[in-house]
């Protein structure tokens, strides 16, 4: 069965995508990491400067909310034999269920095969497309 781990909401969408992406000052780490893109929702670019600035964009249309990055990840037990395929599914299928909504919401969804076994790191705007905060 697949493991969910959330850290808690922060501020800073360029660093979480520095490390999701193993760029910036964790370059030295892609060989080992393997970043991999899985998905992207209303964004447009794939470096974490440019990521952190598409981010922070959207996030700037609710004042209010001071932390609006949603960080987390999804391991998958290796003996479990699931498909590419299915592993996004269920990852979308965690997101949904934390009010992430593919239709309002900025999403990145990476790979890392850094620790023995396959898992999803995900990070999200809080701030929606219109403009209201996930709680």
């Amino acid at each position: 069965m697949p493991i969910g781990k959330i850290a808690k909401s922060g501020s800073q969408f360029l660093s979480a995508a520095e490390y999701d992406l193993a760029q910036g000052k964790y370059a030295k780490q892609e060989a080992e990491k393997k970043p991999e893109i899985l998905d992207k929702n209303f964004l447009s670019v794939e470096h974490y400067i440019e990521l952190g600035k598409e981010f922070r964009e959207l996030a700037n249309d609710n004042k209010n909310c001071k932390k609006p990055v949603l960080k987390f990840s999804v391991s998958f037990d290796p003996k479990e034999d699931l498909t590419d395929s299915q592993k996004i599914e269920f990852t979308k299928l965690v997101m949904k269920e934390m009010g992430i909504q593919e239709d309002n919401h900025q999403y990145l969804i990476t790979r890392h095969s850094d620790k023995g076994h396959d898992h999803h790191h995900v990070l999200a705007n809080r701030v929606g497309m219109n403009g209201k905060t996930l709680t």
